[in-house]
């Protein structure tokens, strides 16, 4: 049986299933704000969304908020 699960790759299946390693997710501890338009540069009440450096996921201003929140009770 060994040779034929050699052909079918069955332990090395096996074995790449094993090795998956969960990644931990990001806290997305640098939200960096994104304007639509170039005069609401700066003016981050005016920005239409947050991109984290970390993942570089993108959220809208009620997520970002939501997030810096649950950062800063932790």
């Amino acid at each position: 049986m060994r040779l034929l699960d050699r052909l079918l790759s069955r332990k090395a299946n096996e074995k790449s299933e094993q090795a998956e390693v969960a990644t931990p997710s990001c806290l997305h501890p640098t939200l960096g704000p994104r304007w639509d338009a170039a005069a609401d540069l700066g003016d981050e009440s005016k920005a239409t969304s947050y991109r984290c450096q970390g993942c570089g996921e993108t959220f809208t201003r009620e997520e970002a908020e939501q997030i810096r929140a649950a950062a800063s009770l932790q």
